[in-house]
């Protein structure tokens, strides 16, 4: 179940191996089995609900685009599906995620907690806007890349341990952000909400 347009339009058209059948539509089985790179970099997408079925993805880039909400795609216990015979949508039950790979770089996205996934062994979030960020997971040690650069607002990035994260060197930030192990969860006023979305 895909609200965006273009995101949907991009899935069909642009994406190798995703539509098996060649029906013109990406079905949640398809979705599922789908363990390719998802490239969706550019292609001016404001809602990325529906990505979170592509759990078996090997990576998912949704750079550059205008996206200010991933929760879904993160922290989602079900999806919604909607039936193409009768259009009714149901939800179904999520088990796992198992993107190892994930770049949402250059977009306006406010607030990220991945603290409930332990897959992740890239992380982009690069040039957002950032107060958040939660990247605690019991599972540091996996997770070899994290930029977190070019986003002025953020000043405390939640780890699980903070001298492990300081000797990283594949992890990058901002001089004014600071690991640590508890960091407090960005506030949103109704105008910064109205103002993302």
């Amino acid at each position: 179940y895909v609200t965006d347009d273009t995101l949907e339009e991009t899935l069909k058209t642009e994406i190798q191996g995703l539509d098996n059948d060649g029906d013109g539509k990406i079905t949640i089985e398809e979705a599922l089995l789908f363990t390719g790179d998802l490239d969706l970099n550019g292609k001016s997408i404001d809602n990325i609900l529906g990505l979170e079925v592509f759990t078996n993805a090997a990576s998912i880039n949704i750079s550059n685009n205008n996206i200010t909400n991933i929760d879904a795609l993160l922290n989602a216990n079900s999806f919604l599906v909607r039936s193409t015979t009768s259009n009714k949508i149901r939800s179904v039950a999520r088990k796992v995620n198992n993107v190892r790979k994930l770049d949402v770089s250059n977009n306006s996205i406010i607030s990220i907690d991945i603290s409930e996934l332990t897959n992740f062994t890239e992380l982009n979030v690069r040039n957002n806007k950032l107060k958040y960020l939660d990247v605690k997971n019991g599972s540091n040690q996996s997770l070899i890349l994290l930029n977190a650069t070019g986003n002025p607002e953020l000043t405390c990035i939640q780890v699980d341990d903070v001298v492990a994260a300081e000797s990283k060197p594949g992890w990058t930030k901002d001089a004014l952000a600071s690991y640590n192990t508890s960091c407090q969860t960005a506030a949103l006023s109704v105008d910064n909400i109205l103002e993302h979305n």
